[in-house]
């Protein structure tokens, strides 16, 4: 089942390493927010014969946002470097 919702704000921070991409997005509604992660890459296939490709998703409901924070941080540390 795929529900689509418009958020009212986006936000959202990727990153990637060793083959492995994570991705978190936080999409503001209402009376809160929705988290989605997903995983994604290239692992170990259990019977050790090569590599196999997978992805793996989750969706949270929250009050708070966990990328709000993270905004500041990266707002700050940009102007104190614009002040070096």
């Amino acid at each position: 089942m795929s529900v689509y919702v418009d958020p009212i704000k986006k936000w959202e921070k990727t990153s990637t390493v060793d083959g492995i991409t994570k991705s978190k997005t936080v999409g503001q509604v209402e009376n809160g927010y929705i988290i989605v992660t997903r995983e994604s890459g290239e692992k170990e296939r259990a019977d050790g014969e090569g590599k196999e490709y997978y992805e793996e998703s989750q969706a949270f409901i929250s009050k708070d946002n966990p990328l709000e924070e993270l905004e500041v941080k990266e707002a700050v540390s940009s102007l104190v470097d614009g002040l070096i």
